[in-house]
């Protein structure tokens, strides 16, 4: 099962192929809750999969834990990466997740207006798939961040 904001999802709701994270086994999966209260046509299904490298345990803490994570629209696989870790304190499955949508909500706003990132920024590595799909949703990504229930 996966979790919308703290609500059991069947697995039916979850796009096919989403079970791998860059080969791993998808130890979280979290559909990104729409904006709107119905989802508008023009709206892509977002579904953020994180795995800890090596394995870990949804619900545990996992400290200076290396992550890995893809980012899903409509069960296309837009981005995806290796470049998270959490410090000492540690983070859990789901902490780690809306800290991505952070990330990529931030990057996801610079580039709807217009900011060129450079070189070395995460932004750079982004195809056009993502790019699109995160001028689109960097504000549905920065809500699903913030919201700690």
């Amino acid at each position: 099962m996966a979790k919308l904001q703290g609500i059991e999802l069947p697995e039916e709701t979850i796009a096919p192929g989403v079970e791998d994270v860059l080969g791993y086994a998808a130890e979280y999966r979290v559909v990104v809750p729409s904006t709107y209260l119905t989802r508008p046509a023009d709206e892509p299904v977002l579904i953020i999969g994180i795995a800890a490298v090596g394995g870990g345990t949804d619900g545990k803490v996992h400290a200076d834990q290396e992550w890995l994570w893809d980012l899903w629209a409509d069960e296309v696989l837009v981005a995806s990466g290796r470049d998270l870790r959490s410090g000492a304190m540690g983070a859990t499955h789901e902490q780690m997740a809306r800290t991505l949508a952070t990330f990529l909500s931030s990057d996801g706003e610079a580039l709807y207006y217009g900011y060129q990132p450079e070189a070395g920024n995460a932004s750079v590595d982004y195809g056009p798939e993502a790019v699109e799909v995160l001028t689109g949703a960097w504000e549905q990504l920065g809500l699903f961040a913030s919201d700690d229930d």
